[in-house]
């Protein structure tokens, strides 16, 4: 799975979510986020459109919700307990959104960047 990070990389993806973020009227689909585990409303009515791919769907809410600073991505469910939508490069029009945006809610779940400690150990010989 590629996950898109929080980070100033610029892709064609990108400029779609950009365009997407900006254009109200390009949004004819619409989605309550909640957060994984607790079901707390993250957005009541996130609107994308139906013909981006999930990748910019994941950037979309990424950028739409308010997250930890050391957030590096989010996992996408359809429901809680639902289908991850783990493929970047389908339309959410070929995913499971398409079927149940308007009833289910979008969960969202921090994949947080964790730092690295190299551990020293001492052999004993």
């Amino acid at each position: 799975m590629r996950l898109p990070t929080a980070s100033g990389a610029q892709s064609a993806d990108d400029a779609s979510m950009q365009r997407a973020l900006s254009h109200d009227d390009s949004h004819n689909a619409y989605a309550q986020v909640e957060a994984f585990g607790s079901g707390a409303l993250l957005h009541a009515g996130l609107g994308f459109p139906s013909n981006c791919s999930v990748g910019t769907l994941r950037k979309i809410v990424l950028a739409s919700i308010a997250v930890p600073r050391q957030t590096l991505t989010v996992r996408l469910f359809v429901g809680h307990g639902g289908t991850e939508l783990d493929d970047d490069e389908m339309l959410v029009s070929d995913s499971p959104v398409a079927v149940d945006c308007e009833d289910t809610p979008l969960v969202a779940l921090n994949v947080l960047c964790t730092p690295r400690r190299i551990v020293g150990v001492k052999m004993m010989g």
